[in-house]
């Protein structure tokens, strides 16, 4: 019995052995066979090359280089693939993987007809039965599946797009610990890919718990070339491009379609970016995001929530047109968001930002030209910002550095906003016809009242602005020095509030201005207070805007302005005090020393002249009532000023004897007229082309400054006059050449604000009792150029 037990085990034995040898034997052919009938329906072809080899011994299979063809293109290749199974283990259920590598894949992933294709099978066949399982087939996966690991190695896929093709290689995948029954799924993936330049790196762990999902995950990105994604970008965007970087770990939970997402010590960072979109053309050297954490919760047909910390900064960034790079529409040096707290989960999703800071900014700047930029800013911060469906808060918004230039062309048009005009100029207009129901619709809309409110605006330091007018002839030309600017607060939502408005600075060198006021400006009635005051505005320089209406130009004068008004609703009451210091008048566009124009100029100069007091000064008091919309001004205080006052001079000898220390600078001339004796200023001559103040100049200067110290009530006015030879013409020749005018012109001005700075700097004279004049230019023969000097 013993010995037959033993020869049945033996031929029993053979026989497995027998078949398994047939098996290992036949498998390259019976398996080519079959996987060849498989592909056979997608126009597949194996390659001869490729080899299968099934093990039944140690149930391992085999395949080595495997390559799948479709019109001659491989489509599919693998180096070598070898799995191994531990079949004893099926007794308990359970389907172990003892080892799953693979080495050397190469696949084709291509978008073909908007359909997706993986080694040439299309990933949507319509002709194709529905494969999914019916409620009645679910059933409970019936093993345990146990995987130790999988490897894969050295392995490539290249992904086809019409517009571009991207090859992926697969340094190294791991999977591993792989457990699943039907209640639990568990494994780790490593994962090391390279994409051209870039290296992913990523390790997760997922755990499958009754349908719930749970991954945890760590990742690493480092310099991935956007340029690779603009083939699947909209056709809007013409370019893409930068590096961009990102590391972080990330939980991810799903659970009856809930997704939500644990986002932990997140860096991204995006170098030297630049796209192109709509006519725009944005690049920044780096933009960066850091988050300590942030959680993100996803569902149906609900609005994202998100709740925790981020950072973004932006540097060298660069807004422009397009077509026209030199035309900057912004550059900013870094944008700073600060901590920027986000939580939308709440019943008031709220948005706060402690401080956002933007430094060295530059708006509407075409560099093609000399213009300077519209405005420019050194920092511009805003802090404690509160963003909410109830309303937006921000506690100060502070600007320093400010420079804006606004410049005006021959037709009023802002010069320098040339770039965001020619953008709107260049935007593509959509049909007038399909907008009109749009525009309907919008005007059936209500008008939104999301609050708003600013408790404090302010300039942090002096901000400059200049303004130039081309169409007007002279050009005009102002300087303004905002050295307060200080407004707030203000809240929509709360019309009583009372706000507070202060202005104070300088224009040009030595006009003052100082603005303060306080009310409620957002009632349906805005109620307002002002208190104003401007000092030592140059008259002669506002010239050009009145000379067309008037028919003269003020020679020389100073403007002093006081106004308290006060502004309810519509209704305006106050009054305005006016000091006309030493104005003169002359005929329009005279450029002429001593010329007969002047003569002419009569009737509105003494009109001017019976106004003026001893000191040639012009008083009036005018009040302000009436409405915001028809204003009207009394004429109360002015004829108590018609009656001029004179006084006689005392006697030649007096005077020469009284002004013999400053006999440089004053000389006694008999005059005719209602004075019998005159004090004459003497000239200060210049050398042709001359503008600054010599050494032979000194002993001027300082009689000059000693003689307005000592009569410390007197104003002067001051009025340089330029002469052919400053532009090397002849001593009398007539210049008629409008060009050649403005030369002398600025030449002669430049002269009148030397001696001016020099007196107020050096000598320490009031700017407001020297008083400059129009330049003029003398063609006489024997003329020189000089400033010449007239008490008032």
């Amino acid at each position: 019995m013993k010995k037959l037990f033993f020869s049945t085990l033996k031929y029993i034995t053979i026989i497995l052995f027998s078949l398994y040898f047939i098996i290992w034997l036949a498998s390259p052919m019976i398996i080519g066979k079959v996987v060849q009938q498989q592909l056979s329906p997608y126009q597949l072809s194996l390659a001869e090359q490729s080899h299968f080899r099934y093990n039944p011994f140690i149930s391992a299979l085999t395949i080595e280089d495997l390559v799948i063809n479709k019109n001659q293109q491989k489509m599919l290749a693998v180096s070598k693939l070898c799995i191994e199974l531990n079949l004893l283990q099926l007794i308990f259920d359970k389907l172990s993987i003892k080892s799953f590598e693979i080495n050397g894949l190469y696949t084709i992933i291509e978008l073909v007809n908007n359909h997706w294709q993986v080694a040439g099978i299309s990933l949507a066949n319509n002709n194709a039965p529905d494969s999914s399982p019916s409620d009645e087939d679910k059933t409970p996966m019936p093993y345990q599946v146990i995987m130790p690991k999988l490897e894969l190695s050295q392995s490539e896929i290249l992904v086809v797009h019409p517009k571009q093709k991207q090859l992926i290689a697969i340094n190294a995948l791991t999977v591993s610990d792989v457990k699943a029954n039907k209640d639990t799924q568990t494994a780790t993936v490593q994962l090391q890919v390279a994409i051209e330049q870039s290296q992913l790196a990523t390790e997760a762990k997922f755990v499958v718990v009754d349908n719930k999902v749970h991954i945890k995950n760590a990742l690493s990105l480092d310099d991935f070339q956007l340029a690779q994604l603009l083939p699947w970008l909209p056709e809007e965007f013409n370019a893409l491009s930068g590096a961009l970087s990102v590391t972080g770990q990330q939980e991810l939970d799903i659970n009856d379609q809930k997704i939500n997402i644990v986002l932990t010590d997140t860096h991204q960072s995006l170098e030297q970016l630049t796209l192109n979109t709509q006519g725009i053309n944005f690049t920044a050297s780096q933009q960066a995001f850091t988050s300590s954490t942030l959680n993100i919760h996803l569902q149906p047909e609900k609005p994202v929530l998100i709740d925790g910390e981020f950072n973004v900064k932006l540097t060298d960034t660069l807004i422009n047109r397009q077509d026209e790079l030199q035309q900057t529409l912004a550059a900013i040096a870094q944008v700073d968001t600060g901590l920027v707290a986000i939580n939308t989960e709440t019943s008031i999703q709220q948005l706060h930002l402690p401080k956002l800071t933007i430094t060295n900014a530059v708006i509407a700047k075409n560099q093609g030209t000399q213009l300077p930029a519209l405005t420019q800013f050194e920092q511009l911060t805003v802090t404690d910002i509160a963003l909410s469906a109830l309303g937006t808060k921000i506690k100060e918004i502070s600007i320093a550095g400010l420079a804006a230039d606004i410049s005006l062309d021959s037709e009023k048009k802002v010069s320098n906003l040339q770039p965001f005009e020619s953008l709107l100029t260049n935007k593509p207009q959509s049909n007038t016809t399909e907008q009109q129901p749009v525009a309907a619709t919008k005007k059936a809309v209500p008008a939104s009242n999301y609050p708003i409110s600013i408790e404090r605006f302010q300039f942090a330091d002096d901000a400059s602005i200049h303004f130039t007018d081309n169409s007007v002839d002279p050009a005009y030309e102002r300087s303004f020095i905002i050295e307060k600017l200080l407004l707030g607060p203000i809240d929509t939502q709360q019309p009583d509030l009372v706000s507070k408005f202060s202005l104070a600075g300088k224009s040009n060198q030595y006009a003052i201005f100082d603005f303060n006021g306080f009310g409620k400006p957002l009632l349906p009635e805005p109620e307002l207070q002002l208190t104003a005051n401007l000092k030592e505005l140059d008259l002669p320089s506002v010239s050009t805007y009145i000379k067309d209406a008037l028919k003269y130009e003020i020679k020389s004068g100073l403007l002093n302005l006081a106004i308290q008004a006060e502004l309810k609703g519509e209704q305006l009451t106050g009054e305005t005090d006016i000091l006309l210091q030493g104005i003169d008048l002359t005929a329009a566009d005279d450029h002429q020393a001593n010329s007969l124009s002047d003569k002419t100029a009569i009737p509105f100069s003494a009109a001017i002249g019976m106004l003026k007091d001893s000191d040639g000064n012009v008083e009036l008091n005018i009040p302000l009532s009436g409405k915001t919309s028809d204003p009207s001004f009394g004429t109360s205080g002015i004829f108590s000023l018609l009656v001029k006052q004179a006084t006689m001079m005392a006697a030649k000898e007096y005077l020469m004897t009284t002004f013999v220390p400053y006999a440089k600078v004053v000389s006694v001339a008999l005059a005719a007229g209602n004075e019998m004796l005159k004090l004459r200023f003497n000239d200060l001559i210049f050398a042709p082309k001359q503008v600054t103040l010599s050494d032979e100049h000194q002993s001027f200067l300082e009689q000059f400054a000693a003689l307005m110290k000592e009569k410390d009530t007197t104003q002067m006015t001051i009025c340089a006059i330029a002469a052919p030879q400053d532009i090397d013409l002849a001593a009398g020749d007539e210049v008629n050449n409008k060009e050649d005018i403005k030369q002398l012109l600025k030449l002669a001005q430049t002269r009148l604000d030397n001696f001016k700075h020099r007196m107020v700097n050096d000598f320490q004279l009031k700017s407001s009792r020297l008083l400059l004049c129009t330049p003029q230019i003398d063609s006489s023969k024997g003329a020189k150029p000089r400033i010449t000097f007239t008490s008032n």
